[in-house]
């Protein structure tokens, strides 16, 4: 069974084998983890070659990022070319209710240790559980029904209505003033914000809004505007999209897939720069010092 979200322990970050691993490898274990969620097989990752498309990470690298993280315990080689992430099954199962509760009495009485401060405990020993395991077990979810098994609890603060009326006023009338729309009418202009959007998608297509089309035409730019896409995206998609022959463009909806995937090559596709020092470099020299 495919999860739709998966369970990251705390412990990680005093998990000191997975502390030492450069940045990139952090981000790789995530993945790893979220990949392994989706595929829902007890820990099993997909082949590498499918990882490394989901990834848009070259095969040979994404092995060699494989075999660091199997040094550190976070995955294993089950057979050649088969990883699994490590304790994954276990991290991720269920508890029983009566196991909740023992974990929910267990955290209430430990107590609390001032972040600031640091721990003195046996560090050594910690460190050794860590090696075995990718995380401990001295943390699972506590989230329980306490309303179930005790009638004292807290109850949750007032909601000050007042306070979440105003704020609903507010959002509406900025959605009016934003889009120009009155209600029971129909857009009939294309409001400025997304002017940008219109011309550059009129420019490649040759398409044009009718009356009808309008409302549906600024849904489809606003999600754009959110995204983040850029008007050279939107000429850059149409070429594509024309050129593979993959499917009519009929409006502004039939090219999201192709600006989504763009986005995400854009990433890869922009190389690492270092940093240049200033051209004029006076600004930057301190004054000499006056003598007193």
């Amino acid at each position: 069974m495919s999860y739709t979200w998966i369970k990251l322990y705390i412990e990680v970050l005093s998990d000191a084998k997975i502390a030492r691993l450069p940045d990139y490898l952090w981000r790789r274990a995530v993945e790893l983890f979220l990949l392994a969620g989706k595929e829902g097989n007890d820990g099993a990752l997909p082949p590498v070659s499918v990882m490394g498309w989901e990834l848009r990470l070259d095969e040979t690298k994404l092995t060699e990022h494989l075999m660091a993280l199997s040094a550190v315990g976070v995955v294993h080689e089950a057979e050649p070319g088969k990883w699994v992430v490590t304790n994954f099954a276990k991290r991720q199962a269920s508890m029983t209710e009566a196991e909740r509760q023992r974990r929910y009495r267990a955290g209430k009485a430990k107590p609390q240790q001032n972040p600031h401060q640091p721990d003195t405990g046996d560090l050594s020993h910690e460190a050794s559980q860590l090696s075995h395991e990718f995380v401990t077990e001295e943390e699972e979810e506590e989230e329980v029904d306490i309303t179930k098994k005790s009638s004292k609890s807290p109850s949750p603060p007032p909601v000050d209505n007042k306070k979440v009326i105003e704020d609903a006023n507010r959002m509406v009338d900025g959605i009016l003033e934003n889009e120009k729309r009155a209600k029971g009418k129909k857009y009939t202009l294309l409001p400025e914000i997304y002017i940008p959007y219109g011309r550059a998608f009129s420019d490649a297509t040759g398409l044009q809004p009718s009356k009808n089309d309008m409302a549906e035409w600024i849904n489809v730019f606003n999600d754009w505007m959110l995204a983040g896409y850029q008007c050279p995206d939107i000429s850059r998609a149409v070429r594509e999209i024309v050129a593979d022959g993959e499917m009519p463009i009929t409006r502004p909806a039939s090219i999201t897939w192709k600006l989504k995937d763009i986005s995400v090559k854009k990433r890869y596709e922009q190389p690492l720069t270092p940093p240049t020092a200033p051209k004029d470099d006076s600004k930057y020299v301190l004054p000499p010092r006056r003598a007193i």
